[in-house]
């Protein structure tokens, strides 16, 4: 980069004077810097350089492939490790993701009693949609939307089918 020198005086001297204003420190090298000097977690970070979530995402990428490898302790404290640790920390938590991700835990009895009533609902719903469509038959909107009902409705009552086929054993009907 060419710095703009010009004829100006410094003080009391004939020294041309530097005047390009000096360039700030790119973010990934500050982030890199916050994190070697420790304590800064990804919320702090974001916080005091104005980020996003998806620019600190973008800096840490630019962190790693430059063999800067950031994690994060159980207190979100961030720091640095090798490739190794890396792939071991990705590992973990792959690992912690899939022990997240919730399952359904609905007997079948409580699964039936769900689908009873929402099938009542959706009844409900196609009686009111059927009133609103014969009182505007031309109104394409109402139309489809009544079809949307009817189709869940259907829905519903496949899905009470299948559980009764699969579980006819453990549900008590009412």
């Amino acid at each position: 980069m060419a710095k703009k020198k010009g004829k100006k005086k410094g003080k009391g001297t004939d020294t041309p004077v530097d005047e390009t204003p000096a360039k700030p420190e790119p973010k990934r090298l500050t982030i890199k810097r916050m994190i070697e000097e420790g304590g800064c977690t990804r919320e702090s970070i974001r916080e005091d350089l104005g980020i996003t979530t998806t620019s600190l995402a973008t800096n840490f990428t630019y962190l790693r492939l430059t063999g800067f490898y950031p994690i994060a302790d159980d207190d979100g404290v961030l720091s640095f490790t090798d490739e190794d640790g890396w792939e071991e920390y990705k590992a973990e938590r792959a690992e912690n993701a899939k022990k997240r991700k919730s399952v359904s835990t609905k007997t079948p009895q409580e699964r039936y009693d769900a689908l009873v009533k929402r099938i009542a609902r959706w009844k409900a719903a196609l009686k009111f949609a059927d009133d609103r469509l014969s009182n505007d038959p031309d109104n394409e909107l109402l139309d489809l939307r009544q079809q949307k009902v009817d189709l869940e409705v259907k829905i519903a009552e496949l899905e009470m089918t299948q559980l009764m086929d699969a579980h006819s054993d453990d549900i008590a009907e009412d």
